[in-house]
């Protein structure tokens, strides 16, 4: 019987400061499988790409820029029947993977995320990191799973179905991939995967044009089913 492989795709761009800390805690899984590490890098100016390189990952590099075309071309590469989808500066706890196959193995799951567990800032920023999971576990609750695209795996072929993540979308589109996803199955919450995940994006932005950028632009396309091209609202400096 071939042995399963376990794909982990990574977007990234100008990630140096952080890309080699996300690949140690994927590198040191306590999940003994076969397992692939696959950087889909936007031409980044700095060192990520050799980083990444250096560090047991396959890296693409690729001249277009957006998160959901990335994650495309990693759906393309892998290998594996299962993939993680990831980003740049992440830490994945050691029982990550083990955690989050025990829920996505389960008869008629397709996709599943873990908890997220906000580094960096202060404690208000945290707080704010909290909540968002906070309203992910309730939606998911409700059936509307809306997963982030930060520490979540799913099912190959029921993305290949879905055609992927939306390159026409420039906010939600990770959301939208776990919303489409319904029709196949369940998408539930590994409730012992942790990962930890920075604030950089409220400490850079600021909380107010952060929090009322995207809560604004989420609602949108959660209770109008709005479809939200790219935008030119910069998230964070290496974004």
């Amino acid at each position: 019987m071939k042995e399963e492989i376990i794909s982990y795709v990574i977007p990234t761009y100008r990630e140096e400061r952080y890309i080699e800390s996300c690949l140690k805690s994927i590198l040191n899984q306590d999940y003994r499988g076969k397992k692939e590490i696959i950087v889909i890098d936007s031409n980044s100016p700095d060192n990520t790409r050799e980083i990444a390189k250096n560090n047991g990952a396959k890296v693409i590099n690729i001249r277009a820029r957006g998160i959901s075309k990335a994650r495309n071309l990693g759906i393309k590469n892998a290998n594996g029947n299962i993939i993680i989808f990831t980003e740049g500066d992440v830490i994945l706890s050691a029982n990550f993977t083990k955690e989050i196959l025990k829920v996505i193995n389960k008869e008629k799951v397709v996709g599943a995320t873990g908890i997220g567990i906000p580094y960096g800032g202060n404690v208000l920023h945290k707080s704010i990191y909290y909540l968002l999971s906070f309203f992910i576990i309730i939606f998911t609750w409700l059936k509307l799973p809306s997963f982030s695209g930060s520490f979540t795996a799913y099912k190959k072929k029921y993305l290949q179905k879905i055609g992927g993540f939306d390159e026409k979308m420039g906010i939600a589109e990770d959301m939208d991939a776990s919303k489409r996803l319904r029709k196949f199955g369940k998408c539930k919450i590994a409730y012992h995967a942790l990962a930890k995940t920075s604030t950089r994006k409220l400490v850079k932005n600021g909380i107010t044009k952060t929090v009322l950028f995207y809560v604004y632009n989420d609602l949108k396309y959660l209770l109008l089913d709005k479809k939200l091209p790219p935008t030119k609202f910069k998230v964070t400096e290496e974004l």
